[in-house]
């Protein structure tokens, strides 16, 4: 039986509003519970296929173990941005690939489960994998999958609720020697009515080697927070059908008005540091002269979204662990995904929180309309790493070529 996509592993929502009103949790949200492979030949590994963790509570949600059990879970193999020890702080994602390398023939079908535990409740969810060994005929044996997706799945990211995204294009491709027939192709389980597409793929019609037909899917979440389905699509040959099922994802973010805060810089000349906050109670306290007026307003700064915003991604704020550094510590920035994964996984930095939301830079230029925000990096020299970021070239300019800084290019790209 196939378990729907989307399926939420949480507290029940009316008992967990209720219990929020007493204490924060956090809850995970997995987009599938159920990945099948198809039909696949032995030796050959498989299009990726991805299952989505996301925190849909309201307190840090830790991940503390993925594994692949059964008697095949040598065959299949997972990857991706999700890790053991990794935290998912309110609203954030993390993604596990999975493929499968059969090995031999027999037996025809190969399964295993995917295992996560977090510090939500229930703790523990399976995802089960699955998939039909066939190599084809004896005539005609495959050199490959025989249907093959470009790309592996497709994710939307961030979308406003009630707007519909930018299309994404989706290919099936016959990469095997034999003439299929299309039988079949809709999308399946979870919110399957948040994705449209229109495409040239016609069902009951031959799908020859080397013939591909493309899919144009948009989404427009009818609700707040992650969403999910399935493209299913059913091939037969000569009576024989294999069904295929590829990941399609996004996040529906609360349609309203962005707001546009300004992200304040000070100076600890103590440390030779910067530090930089978008939040009030901290500018106060700072400006009123928290830590003894060690901080001081250097005049600098930039606009920054409060909130999800069309387009934006968030900025994860870290602290140096305690003593790492001797008596001097320092704050850390980065709106990139892996880097922020990277580093909550690292023992000499400490994850505090979303420090506020951006845009970033496709091919190192910004879009227009916005302010590009360069970072430099102090390369150790107060015996303690620290970045400062700038909309001013110049100064950019300067710190790299005269005070021994490291240029790293645009980092965010701000509201004007």
């Amino acid at each position: 039986m196939h378990v729907a996509p989307g399926v939420r592993i949480a507290i029940a929502w009316a008992s967990f509003a209720a219990a929020a009103t007493a204490m924060a949790v956090p809850v995970l949200d997995v987009s599938r519970l159920e990945i099948t492979y198809g039909r696949t030949p032995q030796n050959f590994t498989t299009p990726v296929q991805p299952v989505w963790l996301a925190n849909i509570g309201d307190a840090p949600l830790t991940i503390a173990t993925i594994a692949i059990t059964g008697a095949y879970a040598s065959q299949f193999a997972w990857s991706g941005t999700c890790a053991a020890s990794a935290t998912l702080a309110p609203g954030e994602r993390c993604r596990i690939d999975t493929t499968l390398t059969p090995v031999g023939f027999l037996p025809t079908l190969r399964a295993a489960t995917l295992s996560v535990t977090t510090s939500a409740s229930p703790a523990a969810v399976s995802i089960s994998l699955s998939a039909t060994i066939d190599n084809g005929t004896q005539q005609s044996p495959f050199q490959a999958v025989p249907i093959d997706p470009a790309p592996d799945w497709v994710d939307f990211g961030s979308q406003p609720t009630g707007s519909t995204s930018a299309p994404q294009t989706f290919r099936i491709v016959n990469t095997g020697n034999l003439t299929f027939t299309l039988a079949s192709l809709w999308f399946s389980g979870g919110e399957e009515l948040d994705f449209s597409a229109t495409g040239n793929c016609v069902r009951g019609a031959p799908f020859a080697p080397g013939q591909e037909c493309v899919l144009t899917i948009t989404f427009t979440p009818l609700a707040a927070g992650p969403r999910a389905t399935e493209v299913t699509v059913t091939f037969t040959y000569f009576g024989v059908a294999g069904e295929y099922r590829y990941s399609l994802s996004g996040v529906g973010v609360s349609a309203i008005t962005p707001v546009v805060t300004p992200v304040v810089e000070y100076f600890n000349a103590g440390f030779g540091h910067y530090f930089m906050t978008a939040q009030a109670d901290e500018i106060a306290g700072l400006d009123a002269g928290a830590y003894n007026f060690a901080f001081v307003r250097t005049g600098f700064g930039f606009n920054a979204w409060t909130a999800p915003a069309t387009a934006t991604v968030p900025v994860c704020r870290f602290f140096t662990t305690p003593g790492t550094f001797g008596t001097r510590s320092s704050h850390f920035y980065t709106a990139n995904y892996y880097e922020c994964l990277d580093l909550k996984g690292n023992p000499n930095w400490v994850y505090e929180k979303i420090a506020f939301h951006t845009q970033v830079p496709a091919a190192g230029v910004c879009a227009p309309n916005t302010v590009p925000i360069y970072r430099m990096y102090n390369h150790g020299q107060t015996g303690a790493p620290n970045h400062r970021f700038t909309t001013d070239a110049a100064l950019y300019a300067d710190f790299i070529a005269n005070r021994g800084w490291d240029a790293e290019g645009i980092a965010f790209c701000a509201p004007p």
